[in-house]
């Protein structure tokens, strides 16, 4: 069993480096996922995560997870634009992510539109 140290995986799975093994232990690495629920490393068994960032990884049903932050978040990419060079696919104007528009008028003419966006964390 080895232990696994400072890997940066994020947006890029599968390439690990170096390869995992059953029975590893992955600690401080970044495994960050584009999507919510993104299978990561799911072909191993009894896999120990300490002290990562496995948002949106999902993880095999044997895993142990210490101190990690394994939430699942929905990304906007009105308010995370970078992500659209590592592969998300950019919102539409008006996408489920938004929360409020405000038409700016003068005079009665519509000058402006203003767009409310936020990310969604998903169960």
């Amino acid at each position: 069993m080895a232990i696994h140290s400072g890997v940066n995986a994020s947006w890029a799975y599968p390439v690990f480096d170096p390869p995992v093994d059953n029975g590893d232990t992955i600690q401080n690495c970044n495994l960050s996922q584009l999507e919510p629920h993104t299978d990561i490393l799911k072909v191993y068994t009894g896999l120990t995560y300490s002290h990562c960032n496995l948002v949106n990884c999902d993880v095999s049903n044997d895993a142990i997870i210490e101190d990690c932050n394994n939430a699942h978040i929905d990304f906007c990419t009105h308010l995370n634009e970078g992500l659209i060079d590592f592969g998300l696919t950019p919102c539409l104007t008006e996408c489920e992510h938004l929360i409020l528009t405000e038409e700016i008028l003068v005079d009665g003419e519509l000058i402006d539109t203003l767009y409310e966006y936020e990310n969604f964390v998903v169960a």
